[in-house]
């Protein structure tokens, strides 16, 4: 499962496909967040999920390999109980690709939606924070948004666009 994000985690992905330890890889189809002004005007903007379908591809994962799932999720909590209504089973374990900052978050989303199934989430390297991230502009931004959806999540929250199942 390669978490909504950022498709450099693609990259991730297929070495696990490749290396035999995810016969299929999911992907998500995440809210579309182009401007739509920007769309309207004739500007391409690619879907996220395609960008993932090229880096898969790229990386030599075959499309039969690659599954597709939901429409238009918003957040992490969304995308997982997505595959949960999508898959109608649980698996004994699902990989995880995603930041190494949303990782512990995942984990928890994961276990809560899928309580039978054998969790392992899989940082991905590309994605690593600066060492020193509090004088680094983006990881600090990183770390800022990631403790505060944190905080809202362990307080009982989640981001939808479609009422919780």
């Amino acid at each position: 499962m390669l978490l909504n994000g950022n498709p450099v985690r693609g990259i991730q992905g297929a070495e696990l496909y490749k290396k035999g330890l995810a016969p299929l890889i999911f992907v998500g189809r995440p809210e579309f967040t182009a401007q739509k002004e920007l769309v309207d005007l004739g500007l391409p903007f690619a879907h996220e999920e395609e960008d993932y379908l090229r880096v898969l591809a790229l990386k030599g994962v075959p499309r039969s390999a690659i599954r597709l799932f939901g429409q238009g999720h918003m957040s992490t909590v969304e995308e997982v109980e997505t595959l949960r209504r999508e898959l109608g089973f649980q698996p004994k374990s699902l990989l995880v690709v995603t930041a190494p900052f949303h990782s512990r978050r995942a984990r928890l989303i994961f276990q809560r939606v899928f309580p039978e199934t054998k969790i392992l989430v899989c940082p991905d390297p590309q994605e690593a924070l600066e060492p020193r991230w509090w004088k680094d502009r983006q990881s600090a931004l990183k770390v800022v948004q990631e403790t505060a959806k944190m905080a809202y999540y362990l307080g009982g929250g989640a981001f939808r666009s479609t009422p919780a199942p």
